[in-house]
């Protein structure tokens, strides 16, 4: 499933992202790929760098609380 980076984001950049998958299949493990945007775009404080892309947590079959 492809993702777009919302435009609106915390005041730190961070958001949160859910993603669902409807899906038959069973398995032990689940593989997640992802990359970043690329280089920096000319509005950033270093353009034309690498970007970086950090994760915290990826949870699968979360308990929702809601």
């Amino acid at each position: 499933t492809a993702h777009v980076v919302p435009a609106e984001r915390g005041a730190d950049g961070c958001f949160i992202c859910k993603l669902t998958v409807v899906t038959a299949a069973t398995g032990r493990y689940v593989k997640v790929v992802c990359k970043n945007n690329g280089l920096l775009p000319a509005w950033h404080n270093a353009p034309g760098v690498l970007g970086h892309l950090m994760l915290d947590e990826i949870l699968v079959n979360p308990v929702d609380d809601a």
